[in-house]
């Protein structure tokens, strides 16, 4: 299994779950993702991960409406039923 793959199964996983994913988005798939995951860099420092986490953590009908997006969206894409 690549690599890629194991990380789209990861993502779909979680959003199926109805978790909101935080990380560094994928670039080829960011135009589709990025409603509904935090984006986080890999070069931010630890305070400005921590920032960005607790920036979505202080809006839960935000966060609810990026887990409810995310669900739909790997529910249409990323299963095959």
């Amino acid at each position: 299994m690549e690599c890629q793959d194991y990380t789209d199964e990861q993502y779909a996983q979680a959003l199926l779950s109805g978790c909101v994913v935080a990380g560094d988005i994928p670039t080829e798939h960011e135009p589709q993702l990025s409603s509904f995951m935090i984006k986080l860099q890999p070069s931010w420092s630890i305070e400005r991960i921590e920032s960005e986490i607790q920036q979505h953590l202080d809006d839960p009908e935000r966060l609810q409406q990026m887990a409810l997006e995310g669900f739909i969206y790997a529910r249409r894409y990323l299963t095959a039923t």
